[in-house]
């Protein structure tokens, strides 16, 4: 409890000045930190799965605003609608919203400060939607002015600690273009955010490579391999979590309960990694380099925070051929013989054939076929953590523990 007699000694220390008087009473206040969701139905309640977090996550630490946990971008949003602050829950009325997961999983691992979750989101949108100017933009940032409004009201020092974008499957498909455009995104929107709440430093981003979607108008193939484009360039500002294969689907497009609660164990760790490290040090399984000799391809990976070595995961993900791994020479595919792990961080694919080209490249989750209940596009590699899941005692088969599964990618071999 903050009491007036703290907040008064820190006035008289600071020999009452105005901005120290404006210092101290912030110092003494406690803080808050805000997750904005934003992009299309994946990021909100897309889809028809039965909501199973129905119940306030805790009244204590975890907020939204009263009433309203999310701002659907057809239109421009009535901030009046957005005001004081109640518990986060999901709706009967809704598909289960990865805000509501991520509060979850957040509220059950760490001691931390009070959460302020929201979704800003519109189904089936291009990335062009979610632009500076576009109705989701401006909904975004009204959203941040009257989250600063009602937990100031309320006595915080909010913050917005992180955006997390999951847009992809509506595009642009070209992976050129989707990554300028996301360039663009994260440019104007996180130095925006930071002005809304005046808080010292901007938000981080935390982007999914997303799932391909045969409802699109193009398959979205590359998008993935852009938004692991767009990490790589901001290193300081950007973490990728992962990619989303690896969570099952309640229909062709959008994630069950257990999907999006799983989704929501993998954030709360990713935001948790880049604030234990005071900047955006999170970064997803993935390969470093690629080296052939022979009929060997060697591929050595990063492993993330916490993670011990390579796995293949053989009973949460359906099969794919060859773990999701594929080889071309010039779009001409190249048999694979085997793949195995070397050691913790290395695996080698021994070829059926020593081909006559010179360049090769390897694929990782790139186009295999869906699965009921399963995107295309999978593998099975991951690299596990003993993180215990946050949702693993609700008797929903979910893994006990957070395992990182590699991320889609495509890259030359030496």
């Amino acid at each position: 409890m903050i009491t007036r007699r703290r907040i008064l000694a820190r006035i008289v220390a600071s020999l009452a000045s105005p901005s120290a008087i404006a210092d101290a009473v912030a110092q003494s206040r406690p803080p808050i930190d805000a997750v904005f969701f934003y992009g299309q139905s994946n990021a909100g309640a897309g889809g028809h799965a039965a909501p199973i977090l129905t119940q306030p996550v805790s009244q204590k630490t975890m907020f939204s605003f009263e009433g309203a946990q999310q701002t659907y971008a057809s239109h421009p949003v009535d901030g009046k609608r957005l005001r004081g602050m109640g518990a986060v829950r999901d709706d009967l009325r809704y598909a289960p919203f990865p805000a509501t997961a991520m509060a979850y999983a957040i509220s059950r691992r760490t001691a931390g400060p009070a959460h302020f979750m929201h979704t800003v989101w519109r189904g089936g949108e291009p990335l062009a939607s979610f632009l500076r100017g576009s109705v989701a933009w401006d909904d975004l940032m009204i959203a941040a002015e009257r989250m600063r409004a009602a937990t100031e009201a309320r006595g915080y020092v909010p913050r917005i600690a992180a955006l997390v974008l999951i847009q992809g499957e509506s595009g642009p498909a070209a992976r050129e273009s989707y990554a300028n455009m996301l360039d663009a995104l994260l440019t104007d929107a996180l130095p925006a955010l930071q002005i809304k709440t005046r808080q010292a430093k901007p938000p981080i981003a935390i982007v999914l490579q997303t799932n391909a979607s045969a409802a699109a108008p193009q398959l979205a193939l590359e998008t993935p391999l852009a938004q692991w484009d767009v990490a790589r360039r901001r290193p300081n500002e950007v973490a990728l979590a992962g990619p989303m294969y690896q969570f099952p689907l309640s229909d062709g497009v959008h994630q069950s309960a257990v999907g999006r609660m799983m989704l929501g164990d993998l954030l709360a760790l990713v935001l948790e990694s880049c604030r234990q490290q005071k900047k955006v040090w999170f970064e997803p399984l993935h390969p470093l380099w690629a080296r052939r000799s022979d009929n060997v391809i060697r591929i050595g990976f990063k492993l993330p925070e916490k993670a011990a070595s390579l796995a293949f995961d053989d009973d949460w993900t359906p099969a794919a051929p060859d773990f999701g791994f594929s080889l071309d020479a010039g779009g001409r595919p190249i048999p694979i013989q085997s793949v195995a792990l070397a050691n913790r961080s290395e695996l080698h694919i021994k070829l059926a054939e020593t081909p006559r080209a010179q360049q090769l490249r390897v694929s990782y989750a790139m186009g295999q076929a869906e699965k009921p209940g399963w995107t295309g596009g999978r593998g099975q590699l991951t690299a596990p953590t003993s993180v215990a899941s946050a949702f693993a005692d609700m008797g929903l088969g979910i893994p006990p523990t957070i395992s990182h599964y590699c991320i889609r990618f495509r890259m030359s071999v030496d």
